[in-house]
Parts: structure tokens; C-alpha cells; sequence
């Protein structure tokens, strides 16, 4: 019985030396170059199907190199949310999604609350951005720093 007393008896001093320890500055979330509040402006052109072209002007954060924002209520229609992290060369993948608002800005018509996403290939600099969206219809987001 002892042996088995004197194998639980260094498990709590095991689990306290644990705790103790601290995030290197390698784990530690680091600050970016793009942190900060952007001025996104969002258009999108009419399509050969006929749906009209729009537009969306909000704002997003960046913080750590992370991009969010959001236009609208989420999970409502016409909402849209932009999220992806900014590289250090300024260069970025966003993923943007949402539900549809009108259908006759939709492509395909497609009815109201339609949950969509697409991608935009975006490039920062220190106090502008642009990016192209990669599918379905054409269009550009414009980002400016606060």
C-alpha cells in the first residue's frame, strides 16, 4: 500500500510545476503590420443573367492579422461576413458568406435568405487594400485603414 501512496503523492506537485509554465513568445499571438480598423466598399457589376449589380460600404477589423467584418445582421438576409488572415506581404485570401437579399441582385434569381460564400484574392499595403472575388460573378472589395 505504501508504493501506491508514494506514486500519488508527486502528482499534484507534477501538476502544479505544469501550470506554472508560460507561453513562449513563438506561441504568443503577435501583433500586425494591418491591425486596425478598415473602410471596406464592396461592388459587384450587373451579370449577363440579368441580376442587378450592388454595392456595400462597412467595416472590419483586423487584430493579430486576422480580417473580420461583417455588413448587415448575420444570419439575416442581404448579410455578408469577410473573414482570413493578412500575411505579412500584405497578400490575403478572404472568405466572404452570407444569405441573399433580393433575388433580382442574385445570380440565378436564386430566393431570399440563400445561404452563399465565395473567396476574394486580396493585397494590402500599410494603409490600403483591393481584392478581385474568384467566383460566380464579378466583383471588387476597396479597403481603407481607419
Amino acid at each position: 500500500m505504501k508504493q501506491v501512496f508514494a506514486e500519488y503523492r508527486f502528482l499534484p506537485l507534477i501538476f502544479a510545476i505544469a501550470s506554472m509554465a508560460t507561453p513562449t513568445d513563438a506561441q504568443a499571438p503577435a501583433g500586425s503590420a494591418f491591425d486596425g480598423t478598415w473602410s471596406v466598399y464592396l461592388i459587384c457589376s450587373a451579370t449577363a443573367d440579368g441580376a442587378f449589380g450592388y454595392s456595400y460600404n462597412f467595416v472590419a477589423q483586423v487584430k493579430n492579422g486576422l480580417l473580420h467584418g461583417e455588413h448587415g445582421i448575420k444570419g439575416q438576409p442581404d448579410s455578408l461576413t469577410i473573414d482570413g488572415p493578412i500575411q505579412p506581404d500584405g497578400s490575403a485570401l478572404i472568405s466572404a458568406s452570407g444569405l441573399t437579399g433580393n433575388p433580382s441582385s442574385s445570380v440565378g434569381r436564386v430566393p431570399r435568405q440563400t445561404p452563399y460564400s465565395y473567396h476574394v484574392k486580396a493585397h494590402f499595403d500599410a494603409t490600403v487594400g483591393t481584392g478581385t472575388r474568384l467566383e460566380t460573378r464579378p466583383c471588387t472589395m476597396h479597403f481603407v485603414k481607419s
